[in-house]
């Protein structure tokens, strides 16, 4: 995932122009900035999350360790960051199908919430 999120940034910053328009009520600059700092939160955090799950994969740190809930916080914050991005990166070509992205993302997340018995153990 952090190579996804990280071939994102290397091309928003080699296509810089194409980033650079300005998107509902953020000015050009802002924009690009905007996209390519979000993807390079979202890059360092899969990274750090893959280091720190090595360490509990190799056995070096336990499963019920600090270091092992680090990993899975920085795996879950980058997930998403990566569904912030993607709407984001497609802005520029298509508004529509950022919009369905959004759409697709919020009813992909509630089924997993849903489904997966989250929300109960956070009641």
């Amino acid at each position: 995932m952090g190579g996804i999120s990280f071939t994102g940034l290397v091309l928003v910053l080699s296509s810089a122009s194409t980033f650079n328009t300005p998107v509902w009520i953020i000015p050009a600059e802002g924009y690009f900035v905007i996209v390519a700092t979000s993807l390079a939160i979202t890059s360092t955090l899969f990274i750090v999350a893959s280091l720190s799950m090595q360490q509990v994969a190799s056995g070096t740190a336990d499963i019920d360790s600090p270091k092992a809930d680090f990993a899975v916080y920085c795996f879950l914050l980058g997930v998403l960051g990566f569904l912030i991005d993607l709407p984001l990166l497609l802005v520029p070509f298509t508004t529509v199908g950022a919009v369905a992205v959004v759409v697709v993302e919020i009813i992909l997340a509630y089924s997993y919430v849903t489904l997966s018995g989250i929300r109960r153990k956070l009641l």
